[in-house]
């Protein structure tokens, strides 16, 4: 369902759509499998997704990237909220993501399938045009919780790209993740230089 021309004052509601799955065997059932709704408030984009076991994210490289798993081996049900501030400060892109991961075994005959709830919000910023700065936090509640940053540049014909992350066991305290000899650390930095016919990368 869509509205033509949703408001841009209030909340306002422009798209809402909904997928069922329908399974004939034993017996004819039907199931919620997929869920969103789009809008604005005051004229700021927003959206709000659900799934019953594909939610899909990707706060960074190294940190909640899980828009690219089609193996199956967990099953996610969980919620994906998007808000762009577009009349705020910086400009933040607000992304809010929760729900329960299930490991499903990976195929694995017989298998525990422990089951964990995760919570993860990601805020990225735009200081100056072309930059954009992200900040992470995230938690699988039982088993790992974490800080990610990333960063994005573009002046002119350079480029910069960086990532920065790091996990922890659960129940260890938060000083710990800024200790690489009790934290497990993912970073990077790349740049990009174009100059007509030539590029560099590093």
């Amino acid at each position: 369902v869509k509205v033509a021309q949703p408001g841009t004052s209030g909340v306002n509601v422009s798209e809402a759509s909904a997928t069922l799955y329908a399974d004939t065997f034993p017996s004819l059932s039907l199931k919620l499998d997929t869920a969103t709704v789009k809008g604005n408030v005051d004229g700021q984009p927003f959206s709000v997704t659900y799934s019953s076991s594909d939610s899909k994210f990707f706060f960074n490289d190294y940190l909640f990237a899980n828009d690219q798993d089609t193996d199956e081996a967990v099953t996610r049900t969980g919620v994906v909220a998007t808000f762009s501030g577009t009349k705020f400060p910086l400009a933040p892109e607000v992304t809010v993501v929760a729900g329960q991961a299930r490991d499903n075994g990976a195929g694995r005959e017989p298998f525990n399938a422990p089951t964990a709830d995760y919570f993860g919000i990601r805020t990225a910023f735009k200081p100056l045009e072309g930059i954009a700065l992200g900040l992470n936090y995230v938690r699988a509640e039982g088993l790992r919780y974490g800080l990610g940053a990333d960063l994005s540049a573009k002046v002119g014909p350079v480029s910069v790209t960086g990532v920065f992350d790091t996990t922890k066991g659960w129940g260890q305290p938060v000083s710990d993740l800024f200790d690489s000899t009790l934290s497990d650390w993912a970073y990077y930095v790349k740049g990009d230089l174009s100059l007509g016919p030539l590029s560099l990368s590093a």
